[in-house]
């Protein structure tokens, strides 16, 4: 039943269910400079949409559009360098998503651990409840849930500290 609905909402995807699929948060995590760029700032995203900058920040933290107003959402969109009406915006974006993507961009940006890495945990985590409760889902956005998951796993390795299981003795005369 679920592929049924996977492979249906594949071929008929309108701007609805872009909404349901790309939450703020998400669409707050996509959006970069050019198509290899660092991420885009908060103040960058204010200024291109037309927001302020605290109504960025408010935005980039929820997990779904039902509280956003369509002409708000309409700019963080246009502000992320997103349009859900738009085929060859949406087309870049699940290619992108579509080639596995390592998000480094994110874990390079010097904002990774206060700022992405809370963010991509609490998207991840409402994802799946989403997934759980809600609509069918894009399977490239599923794969990205996935790929999070992983990376986000292996960024910790890296992140702490490593401590030898054997502290070998000094040199002795």
């Amino acid at each position: 039943m679920k592929t049924e609905k996977i492979t249906e909402l594949k071929k008929t995807m309108n701007a609805w269910d872009y909404c349901d699929n790309f939450p703020p948060i998400l669409c707050r995590l996509l959006a970069r400079v050019g198509k290899y760029g660092r991420p885009l700032t908060t103040d960058e995203i204010a200024k291109r949409g037309g927001l302020t900058p605290m109504k960025v920040a408010v935005i980039s933290e929820l997990c779904n559009w039902s509280s956003v107003p369509v002409g708000e959402m309409r700019a963080f969109l246009r502000g992320c360098g997103f349009d859900f009406c738009n085929s060859e915006d949406m087309r870049r974006v699940s290619d992108y998503l579509r080639k596995n993507p390592a998000l480094t961009y994110l874990r390079n940006s010097p904002e990774f651990k206060s700022y992405y890495k809370p963010l991509l945990i609490r998207w991840r985590d409402s994802w799946l409840q989403f997934v759980a409760n809600g609509p069918p889902i894009y399977p490239p956005v599923a794969s990205l849930v996935l790929k999070v998951t992983v990376l986000l796993k292996k960024w910790d390795k890296w992140d702490s500290p490593h401590v030898p299981d054997i502290i070998p003795a000094p040199d002795m005369p």
